[in-house]
């Protein structure tokens, strides 16, 4: 991965003004990817949108950690759903334009 699309995580909790452990606890449940290289831990720059979500539901709405891992696998499980839907209804479009020919 480039090093200019990483983001150091002291300099990531001071912009964010988030005590370290958020993001020690995000990683211990696999909720964000932390880089280890030269002594330092980092986030993928791509991340910052996760983690401003978990914040947003971590300190505004008091979710645990326990509820963010409930409702990322739930997040990504509609996702995958809402892709199937699409296919389907790809592949429906298709057999049906051939039924009309």
């Amino acid at each position: 991965m480039d090093n200019k699309n990483l983001i150091p995580i002291d300099k990531l909790c001071g912009v964010y003004e988030i005590p370290r452990s958020f993001i020690d606890s995000l990683c211990s449940y696999e909720l964000v990817e932390v880089i280890d290289m030269n002594d330092e831990r980092y986030i993928p720059q791509d991340h910052i949108k996760d983690i401003e979500k978990m914040m947003r539901l971590h300190f505004d709405l008091e979710i645990n950690f326990e509820g963010l891992d409930v409702i990322e696998h739930l997040l990504e499980r509609i996702e995958e759903l809402e892709r199937e839907v699409n296919y389907l209804k790809n592949k429906l479009a298709l057999y049906e334009n051939d039924n009309f020919r």
